[in-house]
Parts: C-alpha cells; sequence; structure tokens
C-alpha cells in the first residue's frame, strides 16, 4: 500500500497538481506566509530538518524509485559529469515521492550521485588532463546528494522503477566502462591528424560546449546563425572552412535546435562533415559527442543514412 501511495504522488507531480498533503503523503507543513515563511522553509532544508543532506547509496530501499530527469542536472564534475555532458544523457535521481513547498512552489525530494571535482581539459578538449585521477568506482558507500526538483515545470520524467542497488550498482560498472572506452578514444585521436582534422576537431569541441551550455544544438539549417551562435567559443573564424576547398563545412540540418537529451546516440550523430572527400579520399565527420573521424565513402554512406543526412 506504502509504494502504490508513493507512485500515486510521482503521476500527481507528472499532472501538475500540488503535493502539499500532510501526513502520509510526507510532504512537509505548510511555512508561514511571505517570504519569511520562505526563507524559514529554505533554513529547515539546509539544516537537514526537511530530509537528510547526504545519503549513501546502501541507505536507500525498495521505498524508493528511480528515475531520470533530463529538466534537471547535466554534466557537472568528475567522470561522471564527463561522461553525463559528452554522452547526451543524465544520471539517475532517486526519491520516495515526498516534497516540501517552499513559496509557490512544490519541490519532490530526491538524491542523485554527487560528481566531485573538476577537470578543464576535459571540458575544453573532452580528455582528461595528463595528471586527472583515475575514475572513482560507485559503491554501496558512494554518497548520493540531495536535491530539490521543482514540479512547477513538469518535469519529463522517464525510467522509473523500484530502487535495487545490486541493479544501480551495475549500472555505474557500464558507466564506467563507457567512460574508460570514450577516454581512450579521444586520447588516439590526439595523435597529429593534419591541419584538415585539427580544423574539424576544434569546430566539433565549439560546438559540444554550446550544446551542453544552452542544452540544445545551435541553428543547424542557417550556416550564418550557426557562425553566430558559436563565434564564442571558436579561436578563429577559419575553423568553420575546410581548408582543401576553403568552403564552409556542411552540417546535419536535422539537428537544428534539436534538444541534447533527444539525440539517442551522440557518439555515432554526424554533426559537421566535408562535402566532399578530402584527397586522401577519406570524408572528415565530426560527431555530437565531440569527436571526429575520417571515414571512407563506403562507412559515409552508413553514417550518412544513420544521421539523417540527406
Amino acid at each position: 500500500m506504502k509504494r502504490t501511495a508513493v507512485w500515486l504522488l510521482v503521476l500527481l507531480a507528472l499532472a501538475g497538481l500540488p503535493l502539499t498533503s500532510a501526513g502520509s503523503s510526507g510532504a512537509s507543513r505548510a511555512p508561514a506566509p511571505g517570504l519569511a515563511g520562505e526563507m524559514q522553509a529554505i533554513n529547515d532544508v539546509a539544516a537537514g530538518k526537511v530530509a537528510p543532506l547526504t545519503l549513501k547509496f546502501k541507505n536507500l530501499d525498495s521505498t524508493y524509485f528511480r528515475f531520470l530527469s533530463y529538466s534537471y542536472q547535466r554534466g557537472g564534475g568528475g567522470w561522471l559529469g564527463t561522461l553525463s555532458s559528452y554522452g547526451g544523457g543524465g544520471l539517475p535521481y532517486y526519491s520516495q515521492g515526498r516534497s516540501v513547498k517552499i513559496g509557490d512552489d512544490s519541490y519532490l525530494i530526491a538524491y542523485t550521485v554527487e560528481m566531485k571535482g573538476s577537470d578543464y581539459s576535459l571540458r575544453m578538449y573532452g580528455r582528461p588532463s595528463a595528471n586527472a585521477p583515475e575514475p572513482e568506482k560507485i559503491t554501496g558507500d558512494t554518497e548520493l546528494g540531495l536535491y530539490l526538483l521543482n514540479l512547477r515545470n513538469q518535469p519529463s520524467l522517464s525510467g522509473l522503477r523500484t530502487f535495487n542497488l545490486k541493479a544501480e550498482l551495475a549500472l555505474f560498472d557500464e558507466y564506467l566502462q563507457d567512460y574508460k572506452e570514450m577516454m581512450a578514444a579521444r586520447a588516439q585521436m590526439e595523435q597529429p591528424m593534419g591541419e584538415q582534422q585539427d580544423n574539424l576537431k576544434k569546430l566539433a569541441m565549439s560546438l559540444q560546449m554550446y550544446s551542453i551550455d544552452y542544452d540544445v544544438m545551435p541553428p543547424m539549417d542557417q550556416p550564418d546563425a550557426f557562425r553566430k551562435a558559436l563565434d564564442e567559443y571558436v579561436e578563429s573564424k577559419d575553423i568553420f572552412l575546410d581548408p582543401e576547398t576553403g568552403e564552409p563545412y556542411a552540417l546535419n540540418t536535422t539537428l537544428s535546435g534539436k534538444k541534447l537529451a533527444d539525440i539517442s546516440d551522440a557518439k555515432s550523430m554526424v554533426a559537421i562533415y566535408q562535402a566532399k572527400a578530402g584527397k586522401d579520399g577519406l570524408r572528415g565527420a565530426a560527431f555530437v559527442d565531440g569527436s571526429t573521424k575520417r571515414v571512407s565513402e563506403a562507412e559515409w554512406g552508413e553514417l550518412k543514412k544513420k544521421s539523417g543526412i540527406e
């Protein structure tokens, strides 16, 4: 019966109804009116009176459910933040369906893995710096941080299921393996590749920084608008041009304005490419995840079809 009530709360949240009833719902008591009441509610949360500020994975049980919410946390520090940002996905949240009201808004009380540390090299170049620490394995003792998710925006929740510690830890093991493979591939790409690939790589990273900052792809169906959108992220306007032909790189117009969360396979979705194969018979392609590759015309045919390029 308790678990049924929890799922009902989630459905009410998705319907945009307030979660403010007291008692068995787990919602906090209504604060005093006005700004003083809002500040008191915030102070109560910060003091841990509403819910613990941190929990460990092993503290969670089957009264929690897990879900994804692409309206909220993306990216952040550490290896998980890098994987989340560059892979185009988000990290799971865990909640019992309880809420707290602050002012006119209701917030779902949830927890997610705290992404510690930051590496500027990851954000700028898509690879860890030489002295970056080894990625930390997620275990039962890993801390989860408290997040308050504003339900006014009716966030899109997906992947809802009852929490299972073994399944979650297995999932994070997969994330760690994906991260290591991604970093290995990026390290290999850092080998000298000539002016052609260097230009395309810089442009791909500029595109990725824009899409992470704004959570959407820039205008890809209007070359002038595309260049203007990326202007603050590029070192030189020359990187928009194919050095072999002097012509602009071609853009995948189907990605224009598309949300990162809606791109299911960022590492194989072509975003920018050479309009024609280079002198070596290969064609340079840049992907949504920031990686680049020179491919044969046969391979290009498959990538083009998969990426929806006409």
